[in-house]
């Protein structure tokens, strides 16, 4: 069969997208004076529906007090207006990525462990 017939025809899907949680600055305001944001505490509130799906604050709403929140990821308008209200925005460290043609680690294996729980091959024994 051709390839123009096998190939789907209706656009495509990408399988590494990261959906995040959406959740506005303004909702803030359900966890009371202030304090320390996490993943817990807002599933505790109910701010977000899942636990392992990564969260994203958006600038939507006011902020009055002062948070200290960890996200996964943040908007530049959700930063300023917690920066503006006192408050700190903790992001994790962003992952380091390969410079494409650059090799990947591999670790020499050892002599007295197996590699993978197979038999070592004919340059690994040495």
């Amino acid at each position: 069969m051709p390839l123009q017939r096998r190939i789907p025809k209706r656009g495509f899907t990408n399988n590494f997208r990261v959906e995040y949680q959406a959740l506005n600055v303004g909702s803030l305001s359900r966890l009371g004076p202030g304090g320390k944001v996490d993943r817990e505490a807002l599933l505790a509130k109910r701010l977000i529906s899942r636990g392992d799906r990564p969260v994203k604050l958006l600038g939507e709403g006011e902020v009055t007090a002062a948070f200290q929140i960890a996200v996964d990821a943040a908007s530049a308008t959700a930063r300023a207006k917690i920066e503006a209200a006192g408050g700190t925005i903790t992001l994790p460290a962003p992952k380091k990525r390969r410079i494409r043609g650059e090799g990947k680690v591999r670790h020499a294996p050892t002599a007295d462990k197996v590699v993978r729980g197979r038999r070592p091959k004919h340059h690994e024994r040495h």
